[in-house]
């Protein structure tokens, strides 16, 4: 079956309308992490380190 014109542009529209949404989003993530970046879990696991050897009563 051949979708109808109102059909291809309805979904043409749909489809130009969530790739916005999904830009803006994109965008949002981005923005967050550029104002409140992650720390480096790297340097938890190295003071965690540094403190089970410091417990240690060798």
């Amino acid at each position: 079956m051949v979708p109808s014109r109102s059909a291809l542009i309805r979904g043409a529209i749909e489809a130009y309308l969530a790739a916005d949404a999904d830009t803006a989003i994109d965008e949002a993530i981005v923005a967050g992490y550029e104002r409140d970046p992650a720390e480096d879990p790297a340097l938890d696991l190295i003071a965690l380190a540094a403190a089970s050897i410091e417990a240690e009563p060798w």
